[in-house]
């Protein structure tokens, strides 16, 4: 199989520094540079990493673009040529959350380029990213969701604009020249913390933002602000709280279709679910890759909305070692309980649902029973048997002190308890999934 082609040693930086591990699917991969070969002829060049948080030996190789293939408008990630590495899509995640964590002079310019890179993807006399630059699960999740972000016109617009911004701020707003691959530089996102630190208040304002606009009136407090730098090795997590409860006329579905509503007027994009149902309540959005959150349960009187920056904002480490977290009550701040809902999160995220159906054929699952008959939900009139991935996640889901039943796919889908019954695993965490038994059955 022929090598990926990093056309510099940013480009092949920032691919390095989304790229998920193999074994646990996380980016703390604290990368290095490490040989020069020459292969056929050819050089190429080898990165090295241990994994900051599964401990895994990585290596990653690329070759260089063949000479005179990739000369002319040249951006600090390449030239002429478009990205064999990242899509359209992904350019414009990098350049959107560049943009929004600018530090002025500095970072504008990392999303300028990030631009320039999309649309190189768009051929002459095209209007928009055709199928073939968008090769990603990134990619075509933004075709789907937000498609006019993929047309010239759009992203000439963020081009022109943000080459304006420059140019008032420091002048000619030029590309710095990239380092060779064999002496790579730093990517900007890790090496700068008022960049994160930006990014963090960004945040925060939008989630306090949305809150008053749900209830002017009501009560708003922070009720987790980590990082971004200290306590959130991969990214920056915080909640608001929304009390209501003491105000008359509040509704939980109304306050998140409200909050759902305030975030899409804010820019942020709806992201498709499972329905809400019972007595809880929930929407998420995404915007330039952070995410957000509204959770409310009818009996509460507390909204809150959550959210985090995208992980390639923030510095790799490999303080942050796996392990179990410990059973939260259901309205705090849902995490990952064990390494293997770290990986669904993280394809979860990026919206592999392959990967999420083969993992979830192969963990075990936490099924609560009651007199020795499984656990089953009603959403909008289906009954759903609920299946959680840690008992943990039963706990966030359902309440404390449920009694489950270990078991898996393979035992279930072999003594389904009723064919009228879909599957909901994880439900009322951010990692939830509605689906058949057959169609997991048959995912690939």
């Amino acid at each position: 199989m022929p090598l990926p082609v990093a056309r510099t040693g940013v480009e092949a930086v920032l691919f390095l520094a989304l790229l998920p591990c193999e074994r646990c699917g996380t980016t703390q991969t604290p990368w290095r540079y490490s040989a020069m070969v020459t292969v056929d002829g050819d050089p190429t060049d080898t990165y090295a990493g241990e994994c900051g948080r599964c401990g895994l030996a990585r290596d990653f190789t690329f070759t260089r673009p063949a000479e005179g293939t990739d000369g002319g408008s040249a951006t600090r990630f390449g030239g002429d040529q478009p990205s064999e590495l990242l899509d359209a899509g992904q350019w414009m995640d990098v350049a959107g959350a560049a943009s929004i964590a600018e530090t002025p002079g500095v970072d504008l310019g990392y999303a300028l380029d990030a631009y320039r890179e999309a649309l190189k993807f768009i051929p002459p006399g095209a209007g928009a990213v055709p199928p073939a630059g968008l090769f990603s699960t990134a990619g075509r999740v933004r075709l789907a969701s937000e498609p006019l972000s993929l047309t010239r016109d759009w992203i000439q617009v963020q081009i022109d604009t943000l080459a304006q911004l420059i140019a008032e701020r420091r002048g000619d707003p030029e590309p710095a020249t990239a380092a060779p691959p064999e002496q790579p530089q730093p990517w900007p996102r890790s090496d700068h913390p008022e960049n994160l630190e930006r990014a963090r208040r960004w945040l925060l304002d939008q989630l306090i933002a949305t809150a008053r606009t749900v209830h002017p009136a009501g009560n708003v407090a922070v009720e987790r602000d980590d990082g971004p730098v200290r306590s959130g090795p991969d990214r920056y997590l915080a909640t608001i709280a929304l009390r209501l409860d003491a105000l008359e006329g509040w509704a939980a579905a109304d306050a998140v279709t409200r909050a759902g509503q305030a975030l899409a007027e804010a820019g942020w994009v709806i992201v498709p679910g499972p329905p809400s149902g019972g007595q809880r309540w929930a929407v998420a959005g995404r915007r330039a890759g952070f995410q957000a959150r509204a959770v409310m349960s009818a009996d509460d009187g507390v909204l809150r909305l959550s959210g985090e920056t995208p992980a390639f904002l923030l510095p790799s480490s490999a303080a942050d070692a796996a392990g179990v977290a410990g059973t939260e009550p259901a309205d705090e701040p849902w995490r990952p309980a064990n390494p293997a809902e770290q990986t669904l999160e993280q394809a979860y995220r990026r919206g592999d649902l392959p990967a999420v159906h083969r993992l979830l054929r192969e963990v075990p699952w936490y099924v609560p029973v009651a007199e020795d008959a499984f656990g089953a939900v009603d959403v909008d009139g289906e009954v759903y048997l609920a299946a959680y991935t840690s008992p943990d996640a039963l706990s966030y889901g359902l309440g404390a002190g449920l009694a489950y039943r270990q078991t898996g796919y393979r035992e279930l889908a072999g003594s389904w308890p009723n064919p009228g019954w879909r599957l909901a695993v994880n439900a009322g965490t951010p990692i939830e999934v509605y689906l058949g038994i057959a169609e997991l059955t048959g995912a690939p």
